[in-house]
C-alpha cells in the first residue's frame, strides 16, 4: 500500500473507485447519447441512456443507507451531487421522451435538451472536485475541462464503434480526424494537469508523488495514459493516415480503441479520486 508515503497528510477516503466508476460511466453515456443526437442515431440515444441508468445504479448501490436515497436531490441549491443527480435524471427523462417522438418542433427542443443536460452530467463531478478547495489536487480549473475531455472522447468512440456496426458500412474519415484530434487534446491536458499540480501546493505535490508511487502508477499510468489514451492515439492514427473505411477492416480496431478509452476513462478518474490529499493545517 502506498499510504506510506504520506507524512502529515490526511488521504480522501470518502470519493473511492466505486464512484469514479459511477462518474465515468454516466459521463461517456451522456456523451454518448448527446452526440446520437447530433447524428440522428436512435441506436446510440438507447445505448447511452441503458449506461446512464447503470451509473445512476451504481451510485444507489453506493449508498451507505440506500432507503435515503431520496435525500440526494434535496440540496439543489447547495450540493453539486444533488445537482448532478437532478441533471442525470433530467438526461434519462428527456431520454425515454425522444424516442418515443415521431420527429416535429417539440422533438427539436427535446434534442436539445438531451445536449444540454448531458453536458451538464458530464460537467458535475468536475466542477464537485474543483470546489474542493482543502483538496488542492482537485481544486484546479483543469478539472472540469478534463472530465468533460475524457467523457467526450470514450462517448464518440463508443458512438463510432456502434456506427460502423450498424447500416452506415463506411466510415467517414473526418469523425476518425475528430475523434483522433480529441484523444491527443485529452492526453495533453492530462499531462499538463499533472506537471501543473507537481510545482503547485505541497499537498498536490505529494498527490502526484502518490500518483506515481508502486501502489497507484499502473493504474495511473498503465490504465489511464497507456491504454486509454495512447493505445486509442495509435490505433485512429492508422486508421486515418492510411484511409482505412471498410467495415472489415474497422471493427475490430474500433472495439479495441473503445474498449481502451473505457478502461482508461474509468483508471483516471480512479487515479485522480485515490491521490486526493487534504492540505495540511497549521
Amino acid at each position: 500500500m502506498t499510504e506510506e508515503f504520506i507524512v502529515d497528510y490526511r488521504l480522501n477516503k470518502e470519493f473511492d473507485s466505486i464512484l469514479a466508476l459511477n462518474i465515468s460511466v454516466e459521463g461517456f453515456g451522456a456523451a454518448l447519447m448527446a452526440g446520437s443526437v447530433i447524428m440522428h442515431y436512435p441506436m446510440g440515444v438507447i445505448v447511452g441512456l441503458a449506461l446512464v441508468v447503470a451509473g445512476i445504479m451504481i451510485l444507489f448501490l453506493h449508498l451507505g443507507n440506500r432507503l435515503k436515497f431520496w435525500r440526494v436531490i434535496t440540496g439543489l441549491k447547495r450540493a453539486w451531487i444533488s445537482r448532478g443527480s437532478f441533471f442525470a435524471g433530467g438526461l434519462v427523462g428527456l431520454g425515454i421522451f425522444s424516442l418515443l417522438l415521431k420527429g416535429g418542433p417539440l422533438d427539436l427542443i427535446v434534442q436539445i435538451g438531451i445536449i444540454i443536460f448531458g453536458l451538464l452530467t458530464i460537467l458535475y463531478s468536475g466542477f464537485l472536485l474543483s470546489s474542493m478547495t482543502p483538496i488542492p489536487f482537485w481544486n484546479s480549473p483543469l478539472t472540469p475541462i478534463l472530465f468533460l475531455l475524457h467523457s467526450i472522447t470514450t462517448g464518440l468512440a463508443i458512438l463510432i464503434f456502434l456506427l460502423v456496426q450498424s447500416t452506415i458500412k463506411n466510415l467517414s474519415i473526418e469523425i476518425v480526424g475528430l475523434l483522433l484530434g480529441l484523444t491527443g487534446v485529452t492526453l495533453l491536458f492530462t499531462i499538463i494537469h499533472i506537471m501543473v499540480m507537481s510545482t503547485s501546493l505541497s499537498a498536490a505535490r505529494e498527490s502526484v508523488r502518490l500518483l506515481m508511487s508502486s501502489g497507484r502508477k499502473w493504474t495511473f499510468l498503465g490504465g489511464a495514459i497507456v491504454l486509454g489514451l495512447l493505445t486509442p492515439l495509435l490505433i485512429y492514427s492508422y486508421i486515418y493516415l492510411s484511409g482505412e473505411q471498410s467495415i472489415e477492416g474497422l471493427s475490430t480496431m474500433l472495439f479495441v480503441a473503445m474498449i481502451m478509452r473505457a478502461v482508461g476513462d474509468y483508471a483516471f478518474r480512479s487515479s485522480l479520486l485515490n491521490a486526493g490529499v487534504f492540505e495540511m493545517l497549521i
